[in-house]
């Protein structure tokens, strides 16, 4: 658990993928049945713009514990990010939706779902949903997020925030 949870500080404070990938790996190399750590392996991947890896890694949390009523959201929406960051918002949508039948509340989730709208061409829904996201945080800015979002800013991830910006989120 210990190296699961400091797999973290690298990738968060400096996007050094490959720290956290080394400290994530020697998790799993203790334990390598630990859901938990492949759904941190698969955000580590995603983050890093590697979405073959970390459609791998979520799908492999996901044979490990199906009904995970804790890590659950965390890993539909893993699994979500990496479509939609890999070009493939069609396919992010089923679980995008997914995530937030189990987490209605997660914000990240919710721009997600905008995102992935926008990019399927469904801009009324994605100017709808930005709009109910602006109304419940009116503090919110695209430019502070990607300050503290641990993203490497590939391709895949700047259409992200250009269809976040384009659906309606204030820069």
């Amino acid at each position: 658990m210990a190296l699961n949870v400091a797999a973290f500080i690298p990738v968060i404070l400096r996007r050094d993928y490959p720290a956290g990938w080394d400290l994530i790996d020697r998790s799993l190399a203790i334990n390598p049945n630990d859901a938990f750590s492949w759904t941190r392996r698969g955000w580590i991947s995603a983050w890093a713009g590697e979405i073959e890896a970390a459609m791998t890694a979520f799908e492999r949390a996901m044979r490990l514990s199906p009904l995970d009523p804790q890590w659950g959201a965390s890993v539909k929406f893993g699994m979500a990010s990496a479509l939609c960051w890999g070009g493939r918002p069609d396919e992010a949508l089923p679980w995008v939706r997914r995530a937030l039948q189990e987490r209605p509340d997660w914000a990240g989730i919710q721009r997600l779902l905008i995102a992935a709208l926008w990019l399927t061409g469904r801009h009324t829904e994605a100017r709808e949903a930005a709009q109910r996201y602006v109304e419940t945080l009116p503090g919110f800015s695209l430019r502070d997020a990607r300050k503290v979002s641990p993203i490497r800013g590939t391709p895949g991830q700047e259409r992200y925030y250009d269809a976040l910006r384009e659906a309606g989120l204030p820069e």
